[in-house]
C-alpha cells in the first residue's frame, strides 16, 4: 500500500481504553491524539505478562537505546507517522531531540511539532528506557 492510499484519521481510541459520555470508546482528537501517538510508537511494550505477543522483532528486545542506530529508527518512525499527520493537515513535524534521562541509560526523547489545528509550538517528552 503506497503512502497515498493509506487512510489518515484525525483521532483514535484514547489510552487507557475507557468509556466515553456515550457509552462507547473514548476518542481523542486534537494534540491529545498527537500525543498519545508519540507516546504509544515510544513504550518498550513492556508487562508482567510473559505470554504478551508484542508484534516486534528480536531487534527491539535486544537493542541499547543508546545506539546511534536506534535512535535513527525512532526518528524514522516519528517522521512516518508525522507525514500522515501533514497529509492529515494535523501536524508538521519540528524537531526531535534525545536526551539522557534521570535513570542511567534512559534517554528522554524530544518530539517538537507544529498543531495546523491551533498553529501552535507543541513539545511532547517521553522516556526510552534502555532494553
Amino acid at each position: 500500500m503506497s503512502d497515498s492510499e493509506r487512510p489518515i484519521f484525525s483521532g483514535g481510541i484514547s489510552v487507557p481504553v475507557v468509556a466515553g459520555a456515550n457509552g462507547g470508546f473514548k476518542l481523542a482528537t486534537g494534540d491529545d491524539y498527537i500525543t498519545q501517538l508519540i507516546e504509544v510508537n515510544s513504550a518498550d511494550a513492556d508487562s508482567d505478562n510473559p505470554f504478551q505477543i508484542v508484534g516486534i522483532g528480536q531487534g527491539a528486545v535486544f537493542q541499547n537505546v543508546s545506539d546511534q542506530a536506534w535512535k535513527g529508527l525512532k526518528k524514522r518512525e516519528m517522521a512516518e507517522i508525522f507525514r500522515d499527520l501533514k497529509r492529515a493537515n494535523l501536524a508538521t513535524l519540528q524537531s526531535i531531540r534525545f536526551t539522557d534521562g534521570e535513570v542511567a541509560g534512559d534517554f528522554e526523547m524530544q518530539v517538537t511539532y507544529l498543531s495546523l489545528e491551533t498553529n501552535t509550538r507543541r513539545d511532547v517528552n517521553t522516556t526510552l528506557r534502555r532494553g
